[in-house]
């Protein structure tokens, strides 16, 4: 599968992203950020992370192929997630 990011909405603390996930109905798909950012809030799938804070695994939850999170920049404004993997299942 392939997933793609966008950032949707910045606001001075924190910004959205929406991911789409293409070539699966059910997806894994693990996102990096930078710290000193942190997820705040997800929407779309299941997250879990590392012991870093900074690795984010989500899973599709039968919310179809779409999934977004809030990022809080915590001082680092210019960092922008990375999408490490994308795996069908």
């Amino acid at each position: 599968c392939t997933a793609t990011a966008a950032t949707t909405n910045v606001w001075g603390d924190r910004y959205n992203t929406s991911v789409t996930v293409s070539g699966a109905s059910t997806w894994t798909v693990v996102v990096a950020i930078t710290a000193p950012q942190r997820i705040s809030t997800i929407w779309n799938g299941t997250a879990t992370w590392d012991s870093s804070g900074t690795v984010m695994t989500m899973r599709s939850n039968g919310s179809g192929n779409t999934f977004g999170f809030t990022t809080m920049t915590n001082g680092n404004s210019s960092a922008r997630p990375q999408i490490r993997s994308c795996t069908s299942g």
